[in-house]
């Protein structure tokens, strides 16, 4: 997109160029939990107009949050607004996120509808706080590879790299790395985006630094809350 367009979104605490993202462009974040993710995820998203959150998890402390932010939460994408289309002034941020009746539960349908669908209508941001519960990873590439034309951003995290697809790392705009409890998380992220192992150092920062890495020009910054 170009880059004189406005941003969907700014994290006031993040330092200069960090603060913006704009219509079509991805950012995959990675970390264990507790690690800072959910605080990134919350920042960037605040000033979204079109926002739809996948809720994968039965209880969900990121999910809570948003909805105290305002967001509304609906079973499936047919009781999402103006689902069809994103038109006029209106704001529609919405969580579609399943009740849970049994630990067997597959709500996958529910979320592939809902990532499809958003993707036909365009300009929607979508947030995934745990990408790896999506267990199609062919919808997954396509999302990262195809929905750029669309408007369509992505906003997505997990807590290992190797639980997902490769594209998270080699189709986003921009890549955050929160210390891993492993080391060779960091280099198969590292391995991903074209940059040496062992380049993405954060042992020496305080707890939640993360490194912001600039996929197409590589370049790696770090931030601290």
């Amino acid at each position: 997109m170009a880059s004189n367009e406005a941003p969907i979104a700014r994290a006031d605490w993040l330092p200069g160029a960090l603060r913006e993202w704009h219509p079509g462009q991805h950012v995959s974040v990675v970390g264990p939990t507790g690690s800072g993710k959910s605080r990134l995820a919350i920042d960037l998203l605040r000033g979204s107009r079109w926002v739809a959150a996948i809720g994968t998890k039965r209880t969900d402390g990121t999910l809570d949050t948003l909805l105290r932010d305002g967001y509304r939460r609906v079973p499936r994408w047919g009781a999402v607004r103006h689902r069809a289309t994103i038109r006029g002034p209106r704001d529609e941020r919405v969580i579609v996120w399943p009740e849970w009746r049994a630990i067997t539960d597959d709500h996958n349908p529910i979320w592939e509808e809902a990532l499809n669908s958003a993707w036909l209508a365009g300009g929607w941001t979508l947030f995934l706080d745990e990408l790896s519960a999506i267990s199609d990873r062919q919808l997954l590439r396509a999302l990262y590879t195809q929905s750029r034309s669309s408007g369509v951003s992505l906003l997505a995290g997990t807590q290992r790299p190797r639980w997902v697809p490769v594209e998270t790392w080699t189709e986003a705009t921009y890549v955050a790395v929160f210390r891993a409890h492993h080391r060779g998380d960091s280099d198969a992220v590292a391995d991903a985006v074209g940059l040496d192992r062992g380049s993405i150092r954060l042992e020496a920062y305080p707890p939640f630094t993360f490194a912001w890495i600039d996929v197409r020009t590589r370049a790696v910054s770090y931030v601290v809350p």
